[in-house]
C-alpha cells in the first residue's frame, strides 16, 4: 500500500473509534497500519487493547496474540539496529573486566 492510503486507514479508523471505541475491525485496521508505518508502539496499544475486549480465547484464535508478538519483535530490531548506530557514550572497561571479555 502507498504511504498515503495507510494514513487515510488510520484517519478513517480514528473517526470510526471516536464514535465506538470497542469497534474490533477499525482498531484491527488502525493497528496493521500503524505497523506499517512503523508506529510500533501505537500498533501495540490497539492489538493490546483488542486482546482485552475480545478475551483471551477469542484473541488467540483471531490471531491478535501472534500479531503484537510480531510488532514487538519489529520494534525490538528497529530499537536494536539504532542503538548500534547510535550507541552513546562509551563506559571503559576496568583492569580486571578486560581479560573476561576478550
Amino acid at each position: 500500500e502507498r504511504q498515503g492510503n495507510i494514513a487515510d486507514v488510520v484517519e478513517y479508523c480514528n473517526k470510526a473509534l471516536l464514535l465506538n471505541k470497542k469497534y474490533i475491525k477499525a482498531l484491527h485496521r488502525r493497528a496493521n497500519a500503524y505497523q506499517k508505518q512503523e508506529e510500533y508502539t501505537k500498533s501495540i496499544k490497539d492489538w493490546t487493547a483488542l486482546c482485552l475486549i475480545e478475551g483471551p480465547e477469542r484473541s488467540y484464535k483471531a490471531g491478535y496474540m501472534e500479531a503484537s508478538d510480531g510488532v514487538l519483535k519489529a520494534y525490538g530490531q528497529k530499537k536494536s539496529k539504532g542503538d548500534l548506530c547510535n550507541p552513546g557514550p562509551s563506559v571503559p572497561l576496568f583492569d580486571g573486566c578486560q581479560d573476561s571479555v576478550r
